[in-house]
């Protein structure tokens, strides 16, 4: 009896054992999967979704840093109105035969064609 006992207080003091079911393993897949690009390559300022997120067509994914680009507009912006100034002068002065009308032309082609006669931006 005392044998019994003993075993009964062994079996006791041990954790109950539940029977697990095995894991499911398996390979998901998505539904669809597409590459994407950008027109112009750049720092990444930010990342708009995660991973497994569902998207659709025109969807912001990834934000760029646009400092550089804003930049340079502002500097074309700049030589644009200066060309504008200058030409505006060219043909006051052209009236009063100052200036050459050859010159006054390319002036006015730089406008027309957003030129400034800005100098170049070094990097």
């Amino acid at each position: 009896m005392k044998k019994a006992f003993a075993l009964l207080l062994m079996l006791a003091a041990q954790p109950a054992r539940a029977e697990l079911p095995e894991p499911l393993t398996c390979l998901l897949r998505p539904d669809r999967s597409s590459d994407i690009g950008a027109e112009t390559g750049g720092i990444v300022a930010s990342v708009a979704v995660k991973r497994s997120d569902s998207v659709a067509r025109g969807d912001l994914l990834v934000q760029l840093d646009d400092r550089l680009a804003r930049a340079d507009l502002a500097r074309a912006t700049i030589a644009r109105d200066i060309t504008g100034d200058n030409l505006s002068r060219a043909e006051a002065v052209t009236a009063g035969r100052g200036i050459s009308a050859e010159e006054v032309a390319t002036l006015r082609a730089d406008a027309a064609h957003g030129r400034g006669r800005f100098p170049p931006r070094r990097a």
